[in-house]
């Protein structure tokens, strides 16, 4: 397929250079941490992990930890500044668990969950893929899920039936095949992890969005209108919060305060 072929050269090209402009991916990730309670931590953590072209500061920025607060979820909040630098320059999978979840099990977190958008959505996808047992659930915002070729193979051969053809993955396709396989695998066991989908419903990546909403029991998939944006995402964590949809979403005590922990 020489058009498949130019599109992938074309897209290495393209990554090569946002590598040279993107920040330094520093080690240990930094990461920020919001309490549920003045009284200390709780014993949930909820993991935010940021898209491509995004920033930890980014949660702040769009009130993800203030519709927390507002809504009173029971679960520090992790917000965790994993920039695009990481998936060119580092092992992104490598540093989270080595960065976040390893840390955040020795500080007495027994039930963690992840949030990833766009990007980040895949990232959590594959660090619960390699740390069976280690992630409570997944919330997924506007996942970008692999390329349009392979979103397209899928729909076309669905995806219980579905293998991967070597021959037409791209550079970063085997990566994203591998979550799809471990979605799959996700929607046919009552063990594993429970697994949320959240996008807007303009959204540039919807094709995949709603193939994967197809797999997923309806009352785990939420759409709002909207596009690949914060403003999409922000309104989509207040509603699912509110509906106390989410894994972690206990209740604190409405008499509590969240603040920043030091």
């Amino acid at each position: 397929m020489p058009g498949h072929q130019a599109r992938l050269e074309f897209e290495r090209i393209l990554f090569g250079i946002r590598a040279l402009f993107l920040p330094r991916a520093t080690l240990p990730v930094p990461t920020f941490l919001t309490t549920a309670s003045a009284a200390g931590r709780s014993e949930r953590l909820v993991v935010l992990l940021p898209g491509r072209g995004s920033r930890a500061r980014h949660f702040d920025r769009h009130r993800f930890a203030a519709i927390a607060r507002e809504q009173r979820l029971a679960a520090d909040i992790l917000a965790v500044d994993l920039h695009f630098g990481y998936y060119l320059k580092a092992d992104p999978l490598v540093r989270l668990r080595l960065d976040v979840l390893d840390p955040s099990r020795a500080a007495g977190y027994s039930e963690i969950h992840l949030v990833g958008i766009s990007v980040g959505a895949a990232a959590a996808l594959g660090l619960a893929h390699d740390n069976p047992g280690r992630i409570a659930g997944l919330l997924l915002m506007g996942p970008y899920l692999g390329s349009e070729t392979m979103v397209e193979e899928i729909a076309a051969a669905g995806l219980a039936r579905w293998t991967p053809d070597a021959a037409s993955l791209g550079e970063f396709d085997p990566f994203f095949a591998r979550n799809w396989e471990f979605l799959r695998r996700s929607a046919r066991q009552r063990s594993a992890p429970p697994i949320l989908l959240a996008f807007g419903e303009s959204d540039r990546y919807a094709a995949g969005q709603r193939l994967l909403a197809e797999a997923l029991p309806r009352d785990r998939v939420f759409t709002a209108p909207g596009r690949h944006d914060w403003t999409t995402w922000s309104k989509l964590w207040e509603t699912i919060l509110s509906r106390g949809a989410f894994p972690a979403a206990a209740r604190r005590d409405p008499a509590e305060t969240i603040e920043a922990a030091p």
